[in-house]
């Protein structure tokens, strides 16, 4: 009788500890998955971070540019 519930108790253990690494193991992906998602915004951040330096350095020569032409309009 006594075996019979521990034999119970512990399929019971068992079948809870699988479904635990289950949980545990889509938790693990979803981070995984998380951090490449996490990568990929910080690569387009990195990328948007360097667009926005070229264009104020554009922006920058064009005023420069600008600067010269009026200089030059004005003699």
């Amino acid at each position: 009788m006594e075996s019979c519930l521990w034999n119970r108790v512990c399929g019971i253990v068992s079948v809870e500890s699988l479904r635990w690494n289950r949980v545990c193991g889509i938790v693990s992906v979803e981070s995984r998955l998380w951090n490449r998602v996490s990568e990929i915004a910080s690569l387009k951040s990195r990328l948007w971070n360097r667009v926005c330096v070229i264009a104020s350095l554009e922006s920058l020569m064009w005023n420069h540019v600008c600067g010269i032409v009026s200089v030059e309009s004005r003699i």
